[in-house]
């Protein structure tokens, strides 16, 4: 989840956090290897999605904004918009400064869709009890197998920190997909600020912030739901994609789920608040 808090406040709520702060500290889930061979797929993409939000934001382009946000994040983004602008209150866009990017985390969810309204409610999916029947379809040795194809090979260590970092939505139904969830922090001096009656009402002068985004994308699909995938055992190969950091995987359209933790988070299944172990 992003770490980023609310500090600035209006009568109306904000899609936007106005805090200046240290970037938060690389998460252990992330090494920092694909830290680095992540960003080096994603930089350009993740740089360009910031500046649509900000310009986004600050014309009103809710048009903009849907082709890159999550619906139930952008339903209420344009609702928050609708709202400052009935209180007289406008974001204008200050560029783009001093930009720097860090992908700090990540969570792999299987059996959900980026879209929210489209995952099943709480109550259809089963939790698993241990990760260890996950484990056994997904040894290291099975992922090798198929990995050594193209060179690569992972120890048991890094396939034990891959799977800890697993949410499991089980449910004969539900997607056979292994989807990610990013969080990536933009440090800058602040792109944004709020206008009110022509007064800029954040700063005097311009800081450096940073700004949090939960992206996600659709990594790796093996079947059209879970039923299937394990009739044909093809569940296994969900992972290898993730693992193997392909430049096809990374490159493709990422979606924001969150912005600067307005939707806490934006939860696939809204009932679940923790982890399913």
């Amino acid at each position: 989840m992003l770490l980023l808090r609310r500090s600035f406040t209006t009568s109306v709520k904000t899609p936007w956090v106005f805090k200046v702060q240290d970037m938060p500290e690389l998460h252990m889930s992330f090494d920092e290897p694909s830290r680095e061979k992540m960003l080096k797929f994603t930089k350009t993409q993740f740089t360009k999605t910031f500046q649509t939000i900000c310009e986004g934001f600050a014309n009103n382009d809710k048009a903009a904004l849907k082709t890159i946000l999550e619906p139930t994040l952008h339903k209420t983004v344009c609702q928050n918009l609708d709202d400052l602008e009935a209180e007289g209150y406008k974001f204008q866009f200050l560029g783009i400064e001093n930009l720097e990017i860090n992908p700090l985390s990540f969570e792999m969810h299987i059996g959900v869709n980026i879209d929210r309204s489209t995952n099943f409610p709480s109550e259809h999916y089963v939790e698993i009890s241990t990760l260890e029947s996950l484990r056994a379809g997904m040894t290291a040795e099975d992922l090798n197998k198929e990995a050594e194809k193209d060179g690569v090979t992972f120890t048991q260590d890094v396939l034990q920190t891959k799977l800890d970092n697993i949410w499991l939505y089980i449910s004969p139904r539900a997607p056979a997909n292994l989807l990610i969830g990013l969080d990536v922090y933009f440090k800058l001096l602040n792109p944004l600020t709020l206008v009110k009656d022509g007064e800029d009402i954040i700063y005097k002068s311009r800081q450096e912030e940073v700004h949090g985004l939960k992206m996600e994308n659709i990594a790796s699909v093996v079947a059209k739901d879970q039923e299937q995938a394990i009739f044909n055992g093809s569940f296994q190969h969900l992972m290898l994609p993730l693992l193997k950091l392909e430049e096809r995987t990374l490159s493709k359209p990422w979606t924001v789920a969150d912005i600067d933790n307005i939707m806490n988070g934006n939860h696939h299944v809204k009932s679940a608040q923790k982890k399913l172990t």
